[in-house]
């Protein structure tokens, strides 16, 4: 991989990066380098706990688990970052038309229905064209619960960690919102109106204001018996989202495919149920699937 060096201006530490990154977070000092495509938005932070603190967690995590206590293990490595969003304030307006069968009398007939949607909501769209490993699905309700800061009222030298680079333009974010809030409002007007068509669907969503935020996660990787395992932890808690564990009963499967399948309809989470500070006004590898670092 290609990549590209040049010094910190504020404390001309080496850095280097890849050359489509728009968004580079000098690892010594925190200032910012933004590109001038994305120069002009804030960026927030939701603070990382520090590795004793995750470690912490998995230890714990170790410890109420009744198949790995009193499990001799060994944690290999501990590491974390940022993983970048854009948080996307998103009007939509527009109308829709729909059947439903309903019982009429004593016969099932097909119902016409339909309305107008004027809706408002946040909406993220990952910042990276190559991050498989962060689902939104999984993100969603994380996201939803956390607390974020404008960068710049942070200390970095207590929260700093690596943090993953930005290669999304925000055109290339317009076009990812326009297509899934969409997607997300049809979904949702079905289910809501029990429809079992959707006739027409005309919506227009427009992205009023973004803003950069930078979500950490950390990957933990242990060995047992030989066997090298890997957790996934969400780092502003911190707290274990999923591991890769030596045993696996029945039960536990059946679950995490629940609480797998409760995930997917986060980005509906987020963008129905969450208000986020912003500047401006609104101020496995079973993981494997959250996090597998790209470092």
């Amino acid at each position: 991989m290609t990549f590209l060096s040049y010094s910190c201006r504020n404390c001309g530490a080496n850095i280097d990066v890849q050359p489509d990154n728009l968004l580079t977070i000098c690892a010594y000092c925190g200032d910012v380098h933004a590109a001038r495509d994305i120069s002009d938005l804030p960026v927030h932070i939701v603070p990382s706990w520090g590795k004793q603190h995750v470690t912490a967690a998995l230890q714990q995590r170790m410890a109420n688990d009744p198949d790995m206590r009193g499990v001799s293990y060994e944690i290999q490595s501990v590491e974390g970052v940022y993983v970048p969003l854009y948080i996307n304030f998103v009007e939509v307006q527009g109308g829709w038309h729909g059947t439903a069968r309903e019982l009429q009398g004593n016969r099932t007939a097909n119902v016409p229905k339909g309305g107008h949607i004027n809706h408002r909501g946040d909406f993220p769209v990952l910042a990276r064209k190559h991050a498989h490993e962060f689902g939104l699905a999984q993100l969603g309700p994380l996201i939803s619960h956390a607390q974020p800061v404008p960068f710049r009222s942070v200390a970095w030298k207590d929260v700093a960690l690596p943090v993953l680079s930005v290669d999304v333009t925000e055109g290339e974010a317009d076009a990812t919102v326009a297509d899934d809030v969409i997607d997300l409002l049809g979904e949702q007007i079905r289910e809501q109106n029990g429809l079992t068509s959707i006739t027409a669907f005309d919506a227009t969503a427009r992205v009023q204001s973004r803003f950069i935020l930078l979500f950490p996660l950390w990957t933990a990787i242990y060995v047992y018996a030989g066997g090298s395992y890997r957790v996934a932890i969400e780092g502003s808690r911190p707290s274990v989202l999923a591991a890769m564990e030596p045993v696996f009963q029945g039960q536990r499967i059946r679950r995490f495919f629940a609480t797998l399948g409760a995930t997917l309809g986060a980005g509906l989470v987020w963008f129905f149920g969450w208000p986020m500070l912003a500047s401006g006004g609104r101020d496995g590898e079973v993981a494997l699937v959250f996090i597998a670092m790209l470092l």
